[in-house]
């Protein structure tokens, strides 16, 4: 009888535990929808965040955004999404007033066959004892 009885208690014990488990795991899922909502808004501008740098291109004015069908608004958003940020620096440049182009300088010009030595590959010569 009193095995029947504890097997009660550790099983109410784990459903008390799964529950809160749940109660966590949906409030952080609500955490993660109102976030996406923010992105959302941040889209067409109506939230309080506002989209900068190189994700400022997704920008899409308001009235568009209510003109837009959904399944053009959930594409909108899921390109924004999947959009890194990284972006390769143009092979030209131009001067603003278009008289000139002239080549992208590299970070670090270096002599062909010359590379950076990572530091744990130095070498080091050992003290004469």
């Amino acid at each position: 009888m009193t095995i029947v009885i504890r097997s009660a208690q550790l099983f109410s014990d784990y459903l008390d535990k799964t529950n809160a488990d749940n109660a966590l795991v949906s409030a952080v899922a609500d955490l993660v929808q109102l976030q996406m909502k923010d992105l959302q808004r941040a889209l067409h501008g109506a939230g309080n965040f506002l989209l900068t740098g190189p994700f400022a291109r997704h920008h899409v004015s308001y009235q568009c955004w209510v003109s837009m069908s959904d399944d053009r608004r959930t594409a909108a958003f899921r390109r924004f999404l999947s959009d890194t940020g990284n972006r390769q620096p143009p092979v030209h440049v131009q001067a603003s007033d278009g008289g000139l182009t002239v080549l992208n300088a590299t970070k670090v010009a270096r002599k062909p066959g010359q590379r950076k030595q990572p530091r744990a590959a130095r070498t080091t010569s050992k003290k004469a004892a």
